[in-house]
């Protein structure tokens, strides 16, 4: 069925059925949960109570996002200063 006909059928309220198959159960499990919790809905609004409702805490997760990338940055730059001493004591070339 092409996508304009998928599209046309959920517009009158029928129900749209894919079959799936995959050699893992599991995926097929996770794929349809995700279905049933309109995760492919690119119409959805509220991402953030769907994520609350998987029993996500969000309360802190931009202030841990960011101390994270700052720690990578100051790794990165403690790297580079490794590489500029050593090559200056010619340890590495």
């Amino acid at each position: 069925m092409t996508k304009l006909g998928e599209s046309e059928m959920q517009k009158k309220g029928q129900k749209v059925e894919v079959e799936m198959v995959h050699p893992w159960p599991e995926w097929i499990e996770l794929m349809e949960r995700l279905v049933q919790q309109n995760y492919f809905d690119h119409k959805r609004r509220d991402d953030e109570k769907m994520v609350e409702d998987l029993g996500f805490d969000m309360t802190n997760v931009v202030e841990e996002v960011r101390m994270m990338l700052e720690l990578i940055l100051r790794t990165t730059r403690l790297c580079k200063l490794l590489v500029s001493i050593l090559e200056r004591i010619d340890l590495i070339h």
